[in-house]
């Protein structure tokens, strides 16, 4: 095991939280190797976190990958992730919100998704809802541009580039105009906004194409996080899904030259012990060993741990400072 590469997305606000009981994970943490960084949306991490490359508002082609883990189709297959957003306008712009501003029920999910798949039934285009109410699918659409970025990389910012990219092809803009009438008049969102709930009031249409990506070979991915693992689709890895290993007996797979893992944003306060007792476990495995570097990746900064790291005398105060960050 020459690398370790974990992207823990909320690391800052979990360890400040369950501190007094992981005194020395925080100790290393805070002599470790920090850099800051940007957050640009939740794909953009994953791309850090499997490519060490960062592309601010250049989307990913995620919609075959997790079509293929959602639906149990074939990763070959032409989807577009058509996930429902919220858009609001003032005088000048239009502005996108994701779905970390609004909560969707499966319910809502379904009826929406049923009566998108009527109105466009003759038009041979379909619509998908995946395991996860707020991951949408369309099939059926020919052209559209492959590097729109999702709306996690876009929320709460204006569109001005980025639609005018997909409006771009006439028949999208066709499309995204019926669906947007079509929404407006769904019962469902008249009963969110008289619950004061942000109406459903568009579809962003992203990631199309082949996903590029790749993990390095003779790789280990640890997940718990649905997009990491369509990454592994149709990669050769060796996935383990976090929430059903006992990793405290597991080898972590000594073979494996380089091992990733990838946390999900979001989690209730038993996967967060979870998380950092693994991340505990991982450290005081890994940080004595002369040949393996761990490389943390929260929203905010990235922590480099070596076999030095003990060593410093010195360590960083602000580690734990300013932990709120957005729901992406």
């Amino acid at each position: 095991m020459n690398r370790i590469k974990i992207l823990y997305p909320r690391i800052e606000d979990d360890l400040k939280q369950h501190y007094p009981c992981y005194n020395d994970l925080g100790k290393i943490l805070a002599k470790s190797t920090i850099k800051k960084k940007n957050y640009y949306g939740r794909e953009d991490e994953i791309r850090l976190l499997i490519s060490g490359l960062q592309e601010p508002f250049k989307g990913l082609s995620l919609a075959n990958n997790t079509a293929s883990f959602d639906l149990g189709v074939s990763a070959a297959k032409n989807f577009l992730r058509a996930d429902p957003v919220h858009l609001r306008a003032d005088k000048n712009r239009v502005y996108l919100f994701d779905s970390s501003s609004f909560e969707i029920k499966e319910d809502e999910a379904t009826e929406a998704i049923s009566e998108l798949n009527k109105f466009f039934k003759s038009d041979l285009i379909r619509f998908h809802v995946g395991t996860n109410p707020y991951r949408w699918y369309v099939e059926g659409i020919e052209s559209f541009p492959i590097d729109l970025p999702s709306p996690s990389m876009l929320n709460g910012l204006p569109l001005e580039t980025s639609i005018n990219n997909m409006l771009g092809y006439r028949k999208l803009k066709t499309l995204i105009s019926e669906i947007q009438m079509l929404l407006f008049d769904l019962p469902l969102n008249k009963s969110r906004v008289k619950d004061g709930s942000l109406p459903i009031n568009s579809l962003w249409l992203w990631g199309g194409g082949d996903l590029a990506l790749k993990f390095d070979n003779k790789s280990l991915v640890v997940t718990d996080c649905d997009i990491v693992k369509a990454c592994c689709c149709t990669l050769s890895v060796d996935l383990v899904d976090f929430d059903s290993t006992d990793f405290s007996e597991r080898a972590l797979g000594e073979s494996a030259t380089n091992l990733y893992v990838g946390f999900s944003s979001f989690g209730d306060e038993t996967q967060v012990v979870r998380r950092i007792k693994f991340l505990d476990f991982l450290i005081e495995k890994y940080h004595s060993d002369r040949s393996t570097l761990i490389e943390i990746i929260s929203n905010r900064q990235i922590f480099t741990i070596t076999f030095f790291t003990k060593f410093k005398f010195w360590k960083s105060e602000k580690v734990f400072k300013n932990s709120g960050i957005d729901n992406n």
